[in-house]
């Protein structure tokens, strides 16, 4: 990465406890633009954290963090737009140690096409593998920036105890566990980016085929009118899983990879693939990102059994 971006993911370490030292002057001011740049100068200059109880940094404090949260929205939004990937780095946890430039700009030109009205990404994998953290991690990214851009958006999903530590992002997180639900909330709303975990036990291909054709139909026909964008979650690797018209209307395939390490944390990434053969599975590689875990934005019960009923 350049030295901006370097800077930028660094700070996010330190955040988190990552990392300890290369401490910058003004670690934040990619994130800050004209009077808020300004602002974030003086009150750093001015900060004493020998006070008692002030923490050992301004960019500690709640009203730092307070700053951030208003004015990293825009940031993700302007840096997605310009391909500013200093800025994105930060905001997506992507650290030099972690991922490459060329990885970087792969995940903006991915933001860029997870805006359209009916995008859907099917995942498939192993059980335990990091699906649904993936799933949840691309729909912050995603309405981080489409509230930014002050976009009528919420976020809808059969996983019940999922929590997000900033209110914005709460607030905006609706659990439905009924197709109507989902239905009822896409009437509401300008854009719902839509997490359904476990949906091969009610849209699978095997054994409920005729009830996807008849009772879902309308969700994967009018994703688009709905201004819908959709992460259902199965686990077949082959992705037969799904229902075939589920596969049918969906814009990309997404392999979910685990690799497990010895000594440190495993590490994950998903694949994009364009198409799917009914013999070779997903095929036509379009994108890989490597995938952080979304704490500490938010968190949920990875063994929550997340149920989701598309006949009501």
């Amino acid at each position: 990465m350049t030295d901006p971006a370097i800077s930028s993911a660094e700070y996010r370490e330190v955040q988190e406890d990552r990392l300890t030292d290369n401490r910058r002057s003004y670690p934040l001011s990619a994130f800050f633009d004209g009077e808020a740049l300004e602002r974030y100068h003086v009150l750093k200059n001015m900060y004493d954290p020998s006070l008692p109880g002030f923490p050992a940094t301004f960019e500690e404090t709640d009203l730092c963090q307070q700053m951030l949260h208003v004015h990293a929205g825009e940031a993700a939004s302007l840096a997605v737009r310009t391909g500013n990937v200093a800025v994105l780095s930060f905001l997506t946890g992507l650290t030099h140690r972690e991922v490459d430039l060329s990885q970087a700009r792969t995940l903006i030109r991915l933001l860029s096409e997870m805006r359209r009205d009916g995008f859907m990404g099917i995942f498939t994998g192993h059980t335990d593998n990091g699906k649904t953290n993936t799933a949840l991690w691309l729909s912050l990214l995603l309405l981080l920036d489409l509230l930014s851009q002050d976009v009528d958006v919420v976020l809808a999903t059969n996983v019940r105890s999922l929590t997000w530590q900033e209110a914005v992002l709460q607030d905006r997180t609706h659990y439905v566990g009924t197709r109507s639900e989902l239905e009822e909330l896409c009437q509401q709303h300008e854009k719902v980016v839509c997490v359904l975990d476990e949906l091969e036990i009610e849209a699978n291909a095997t054994t409920n085929n005729y009830a996807v054709n008849d009772e879902f139909a309308n969700v994967m026909t009018f994703k688009s009118k709905y201004g819908l964008v959709l992460f259902p979650i199965f686990h077949r690797p082959d992705g037969k899983g799904a229902a075939p018209l589920i596969r049918q209307h969906a814009s990309y395939f997404l392999q979910q990879i685990r690799e497990e390490e010895d000594l440190e944390d495993d590490e994950y990434r998903v694949e994009f693939h364009r198409e799917y053969d009914e013999d070779l599975g997903a095929t036509n590689l379009a994108y890989e990102v490597p995938v952080p875990p979304i704490q500490p934005d938010g968190s949920y019960n990875p063994d929550e059994e997340a149920q989701f009923d598309i006949s009501s």
